[in-house]
């Protein structure tokens, strides 16, 4: 993928990036495919999948901590027995640090993991300071002092018709610059380059709301007081291509 912000490495075709030996992913959803088992929808084991797909990922790129951007599971309440051992694998395979987000009730028993509360937290990585945060709640103003932001929660989706008349959905990454003089009366040590980049769910079963097609207007409230340039907000596929303007992206997908 080509490179969209200094110091982060994008990994292709994956909703995925690394900043130094740290991995960044967000919304794992662990046991959703119970929940759409109970809908007559037969996944396999999703949750299996991703442990290997980010064991993979962490040996191949030497990675020592893995930064979650909440939602890791999909229950609402207390973890189950399924994600206490997802955790306890995931825990032996680098350092895990997860940003509590909305769907995250009693992660706090989970052993093994650093938990960053709902607000966010910082975390050093690649000599950048990295902003991490759910979305579902407003972020510490610190946070706006970063190089980086990565939040999840928005499930980024994209639509566009395609050559055939049809409906292209797929997952994208979303970057948005900050506005420095909006950012400065919430946080006067704002970084005035600062971005906020939008995680795709690392579970390839999570759906979204099609950004581009009035979907911005669910976003969360960090969108909507003007901190960072919404109107600005650019479109990344997985596999690196810059599509432009969200909303401009509702032209015809040529491919």
């Amino acid at each position: 993928m080509a490179t969209r912000a200094p110091g982060i490495r994008f990994l292709y075709g994956l909703p995925a990036a690394i900043a130094g030996r740290t991995l960044i992913i967000s919304d794992l959803h662990i046991g959703i495919e119970d929940r759409l088992f109970s809908k007559g929808v037969r996944l396999g084991d999703v949750s299996e999948n991703m442990l290997s797909g980010i064991e993979k990922i962490a040996r191949e790129n030497r990675i020592e901590r893995i930064a979650i951007t909440g939602d890791v599971k999909e229950r609402i309440e207390a973890p189950d027995a399924q994600v206490m051992e997802f955790f306890r694998r995931l825990s032996k395979i680098a350092k895990v640090v997860v940003a509590k987000g909305n769907h995250d009730g009693g992660i706090e028993r989970v052993e093994g993991i650093e938990l960053i509360g709902a607000s966010g937290g910082i975390i050093r990585a690649g000599g950048m300071k990295i902003g991490l945060f759910h979305g579902h709640a407003a972020p510490d103003g610190a946070l706006f002092g970063c190089d980086y932001v990565f939040c999840g929660h928005e499930h980024p989706t994209i639509e566009m018709t395609n050559r055939f008349g049809g409906v292209d959905r797929f997952h994208a990454w979303i970057k948005i610059p900050i506005d420095p003089k909006m950012a400065k009366k919430e946080f006067k040590k704002a970084n005035p380059k600062c971005a906020i980049y939008i995680v795709p769910p690392f579970n390839p079963a999570v759906g979204g709301n099609a950004l581009n097609r009035g979907g911005a207007g669910f976003m969360g409230p960090i969108f909507k007081n003007g901190i960072f340039k919404l109107s600005e907000a650019e479109i990344i596929t997985l596999e690196g291509t810059g599509l432009g303007a969200l909303f401009e992206s509702q032209r015809e997908n040529s491919g």
